[in-house]
């Protein structure tokens, strides 16, 4: 086999014209038909690009509400902080309204229903198994 360098410049010539003599004539209807299969195929990908980009925005939006929802009962309340109540004036007045109640027993709700003003105000089941062996009438 002979190398490139060993070639003159005619002989070179001469075989790139044996090359394309070579390729066999394309068809004239080809190159409409090849068009137009790359058109739709352009077209295609433009429509697959918006669905990918819907269905990522979706995703992304999703993921969002899911960690924002996450992580909303471990943040601060919109609220505020719990206004000061005077306890001993207000665990005499309930003392007073529920007979039978102590003041001592009355503070200690009073103390109960302050810890529960900054609660979120929904339920959040935990773990993955249900609890089918509580009974809810007891």
């Amino acid at each position: 086999m002979m190398n490139d360098a060993e070639m003159s410049s005619d002989e070179l010539a001469e075989l790139e014209a044996e090359v394309r003599a070579a390729r066999p004539a394309s068809d004239p209807r080809l190159r409409g038909r090849v068009l137009a299969v790359v058109a739709d195929e352009l077209v295609g990908q433009h429509r697959r690009g918006w669905w990918n980009f819907a269905a990522g925005l979706a995703a992304a939006l999703l993921i969002g509400l899911n960690l924002s929802l996450a992580v909303a009962p471990a943040s601060v309340s919109m609220a505020g902080p719990p206004e000061p109540v005077d306890l001993d004036a207000a665990a005499h007045e309930l003392s007073q309204a529920v007979p039978g109640l102590s003041p001592a027993e009355a503070r200690r709700e009073l103390f109960l229903l302050r810890s529960g003003a900054r609660l979120p105000l929904w339920v959040q089941p935990r773990g993955s198994i249900a609890r089918h062996d509580i009974d809810p009438t007891n």
